[in-house]
C-alpha cells in the first residue's frame, strides 16, 4: 500500500531523522553483506513501518533499558557514535503519537516497528 509523508501526522524533516536513525542501526548492527528490511503498511488510523536487520539482535534486558548513551556490550562490540539513534526515533515517534516497539532474536534478527497516525480524511 502507498502512503505519501503528507499523509501522516508528523514533519517531514522529523521522519526523515526517524527512518535515517533506525536505517542506520540496522546498517550498523549487521553482519556486512546482510540485507535490511524496510516495509510500510497504512491502515485506517495509522502508517506502520518496520526496519529489520538480520544481524546480533539485542537482549529484553538491552530493550528494556534503551536510553541516551547506552550502548550494548561496549567491551565486545566497537560502535560509533552516542548510542543515541533509538531514543532520538522513539522519542520523536512518542511526541507524535505514535507507537514504537522492537521485537528481537539474539543473534539472529531485530525488528522496530513503529506507527504513526495518520491525518483525518
Amino acid at each position: 500500500m502507498h502512503c505519501q509523508d503528507s499523509d501522516i501526522r508528523i514533519e517531514q524533516e522529523h521522519l526523515h531523522k526517524i527512518i535515517v536513525e533506525l536505517v542506520d542501526n540496522a546498517y550498523k548492527f549487521s553482519n556486512e553483506g546482510s540485507r535490511v528490511e524496510v516495509l510500510g503498511k497504512k491502515d485506517a488510523e495509522f502508517y506502520d513501518i518496520t526496519i529489520t536487520d538480520y544481524g546480533r539482535g539485542m537482549r529484553p534486558e538491552d530493550i528494556a533499558s534503551i536510553g541516551g548513551y547506552m550502548q550494548f556490550d561496549r567491551r565486545i562490540y566497537e560502535q560509533q557514535g552516542g548510542g543515541f539513534g533509538l531514543i532520538i526515533a522513539k522519542r520523536l515517534v512518542e511526541l507524535h503519537n505514535g507507537k514504537f516497539s522492537i521485537d528481537s532474536v539474539p543473534n539472529v534478527k531485530t525488528s522496530v516497528r513503529f506507527s504513526l497516525p495518520l491525518k483525518a480524511a
